[in-house]
């Protein structure tokens, strides 16, 4: 018994100290171990906390999914060409400072490379965007609830006629999902 609780304080202090070191891969090994020793919830609980810091691609859609199916609708499914023209998005809203659905000066909110993945899969298309006004990476459940509390962007993320999505996340708080209707 001494020599169990002796491992788990030994796993507890390496983790504390790990994952301010090491980030998540050092949470992610310490996860594995001490699920080794049977506190697989313990570490679990503590994985959670970290993801949630930061929103990531697979965090957003699940949530997003998980919403459409509180409301009876089938989940999206992530598209690699929706996956690139959202990042693309994403990343040129964080390069060039600009937070609206068209590309400056112009009326559209695609570029050509983006719309040429967009074509490629949609008959029709739309857009969801959100950011952080201090720059800051933002967390799944902050951009799931500001889009749920617009009254359009909620529309987007519940419209039953989108199969398909892409999620694109920048650093400097910036998240945008193209929604698709198959061609």
């Amino acid at each position: 018994m001494k020599r169990e609780q002796k491992q788990n304080n030994i796993l507890a202090i390496i983790f504390a100290i790990a994952v301010p070191i090491f980030g998540i891969y050092a949470a992610v090994a310490t996860y594995f171990a001490v699920d080794l020793y049977g506190k697989q919830e313990q570490a679990s609980s503590q994985l959670k906390m970290i993801d949630e810091r930061t929103a990531t691609i697979g965090s957003v859609l699940d949530a997003v999914n998980a919403e459409r199916a509180k409301n009876g609708i089938a989940p999206l499914v992530s598209h690699p060409n929706l996956q690139k023209s959202a990042q693309l998005k994403a990343d040129d809203m964080t390069i060039k400072g600009y937070r609206q659905h068209n590309l400056p000066g112009t009326n559209s909110m695609y570029s050509d490379d983006m719309q040429a993945l967009v074509n490629q899969q949609c008959k029709s298309s739309s857009e969801n965007y959100v950011y952080d006004k201090k720059g800051e990476d933002m967390t799944t459940s902050e951009a799931l609830n500001w889009w749920l509390g617009s009254k359009s962007h909620r529309e987007a993320l519940l419209d039953s006629s989108y199969t398909y999505t892409g999620i694109g996340i920048s650093k400097g708080g910036v998240i945008v999902q193209h929604f698709c209707v198959a061609s």
